[in-house]
């Protein structure tokens, strides 16, 4: 059953073991992986700290709400790392936000961190990070870019943009909302997907 919660308050900072996100919607089997390899299944309002991964199962997906705003939607069959989180808007500099789609693909919309200093808020996964621009966007395994395999075992990505910009890091490469690309391995210039 899909249980919606309330927005987390603000936490400044992260801290040892502090909740940086809740989980506001959970439909399936979705479990944390902490840092210290822990698995727990998580259920609507489930806390999220700094260096936890969540799963989702074949069926499964998940909504995240991270203090700032920022909102993951991690799809079925996918794990999603937070690698790193910083929640501190009277120290700008010091604010950051690191996501990281390990497999599968999660719909990331973007909170205030990134409305802050967009380049504090990364986004990453096997072949590409992702820099933002006060954005909506999408990251999805891709085992093929138009027409062309991936030429390893791990796939490639295509990124829907549906606001905003993103930025790939690799080959600052601007991708504009309404634009979807796909890359098969780090470094490769992102090719529009018709």
């Amino acid at each position: 059953a899909v249980t919606p919660v309330a927005t987390p308050a603000v936490v400044q900072g992260s801290g040892e073991g502090a909740t940086v996100a809740r989980a506001l919607i959970v439909r399936g089997r979705v479990e944390r992986v902490g840092a210290d390899g822990n698995r727990q299944r998580i259920r609507s309002g489930a806390p999220l700290r700094e260096g936890d991964v969540v799963a989702t199962g074949r069926l499964a997906h998940t909504v995240l709400a991270f203090t700032d705003g920022t909102r993951a939607t991690v799809q079925p069959d996918s794990r999603l790392a937070v690698e790193a989180y910083r929640l501190a808007p009277a120290a700008v500099d010091a604010e950051r936000i690191r996501l990281r789609v390990q497999d599968g693909g999660a719909r990331i919309a973007t909170g205030g961190i990134s409305q802050r200093r967009f380049t504090n808020a990364r986004f990453a996964t096997p072949v590409a990070t992702i820099g933002v621009r006060g954005t909506g966007f999408d990251l999805v395994e891709a085992a093929e870019c138009g027409g062309e395999p991936a030429p390893t075992e791990r796939p490639g990505l295509t990124a829907s943009v549906w606001a905003g910009t993103i930025e790939f890091e690799e080959t600052k490469t601007l991708v504009p909302a309404g634009s979807t690309v796909c890359v098969l391995e780090p470094g490769q210039v992102p090719k529009p997907v018709k």
